[in-house]
């Protein structure tokens, strides 16, 4: 009886983490270069760009590389935030944390969505 409810909770979890295929939004990364004030250089920070394919979705979460790359406070809008069809959120990730994204996960609807980049 336990071994069942433990594969019952097992099934449930894995039920809420889906693939990008399913996403109700569509996400594309691009690097934008900017200048350090205080040391005159310049670097590339990853910068994602989320577009809602349906009406009113909720992004409650925005994760890259399981937590390593550090979200731009001062740039990225407070979560949660709903979208609507076509319109866009963008989200960036300190340069210094994450010098490339691999993955992202983003919290939407109350379903998680796993994202991968080469």
């Amino acid at each position: 009886m336990k071994k069942l409810f433990l594969l019952a909770i097992a099934c449930c979890l894995s039920y809420t983490s889906i693939l990008a295929d399913e996403a109700p939004v569509n996400v594309s990364l691009e690097y934008r270069t900017t200048l350090d004030q205080q040391t005159g250089r310049y670097f590339d920070y990853p910068n994602v760009i989320i577009t809602a394919l349906q009406d009113n979705v909720e992004i409650f979460y925005i994760d890259g590389n399981s937590g390593d790359c550090k979200p731009l406070p001062y740039v990225n809008p407070g979560l949660p935030k709903t979208i609507h069809r076509g319109q866009r959120l963008e989200y960036a990730f300190f340069a210094s944390t994450c010098p490339r994204l691999i993955d992202l996960e983003i919290e939407a609807n109350d379903v998680t969505y796993n994202f991968t980049f080469n």
